[in-house]
């Protein structure tokens, strides 16, 4: 009886021993978290994942194409219409040209308030007569007005100038050429006048001075 329970008492010990190395008590490991997460690499929507910021490449703009001025055109494709008037030309050094084209010879350089026949027109050209040549002038610097002086008054004076520093031009409009600078005090024989403008003799030939800048009492 006695050989019988000490039989049992061993068997219980291997029992006990055995379940100790199956692992089936109360020591549960937790599983890893490496092993049981993803991480997920995708972009939530609006998200900025640059780490600076993005500068995007100045736009670069061509520059504009040459614009191809209409005196440039064919000249034997010009058509004029026939006139028999006089112009007066509104520039200065204004080119008179053998063709109708910037091409064209230059003939002769004409200024403000000279007036030539004209004998035909068109667009971007006139046909004028020329020391009795057919030549050609630009239509920008004409006009069928009369500005060679009748708008002026005749006068016979002296006035004197007023300003330390005045210009002389060829024509009464301050686009003309500058003919000459004259200081205060100066004197100078007019033979015309109009609201804005005096026509004067220097050195014999006729010119334009602002009536702001003369007058007929020298200064004192």
């Amino acid at each position: 009886m006695r050989k019988f329970a000490a039989l049992i008492l061993a068997l219980l010990v291997i029992f006990a021993l055995a379940s100790c190395k199956n692992g089936n008590g109360d020591d549960e490991t937790t599983p890893d978290d490496s092993s049981s997460y993803t991480i997920d690499t995708s972009t939530a929507p609006g998200e900025d994942t640059s780490t600076e910021p993005v500068t995007s490449e100045p736009t670069v703009t061509s520059e504009p194409p040459e614009t191809t001025t209409p005196d440039t055109q064919d000249p034997s494709s010009i058509t004029f219409t026939p006139v028999d008037q006089t112009v007066y030309v509104i520039g200065e050094n204004v080119n008179v040209r053998s063709a109708p084209s910037i091409t064209g010879d230059i003939l002769a350089v004409l200024h403000y308030g000279d007036d030539i026949r004209c004998v035909g027109t068109s667009e971007n050209w006139y046909k004028i007569i020329y020391a009795d040549k057919e030549c050609y002038i630009s239509a920008d610097y004409v006009t069928f007005d009369n500005i060679s002086g009748n708008d002026f008054e005749a006068v016979n004076d002296t006035v004197y100038v007023t300003a330390d520093y005045v210009n002389l031009r060829r024509g009464p409009s301050t686009s003309t050429e500058i003919m000459a600078n004259l200081t205060k005090g100066a004197s100078l024989t007019r033979i015309g006048r109009n609201a804005e403008w005096s026509k004067v003799l220097y050195n014999g030939n006729q010119y334009y001075i602002h009536n702001s800048t003369i007058s007929t009492e020298p200064p004192k």
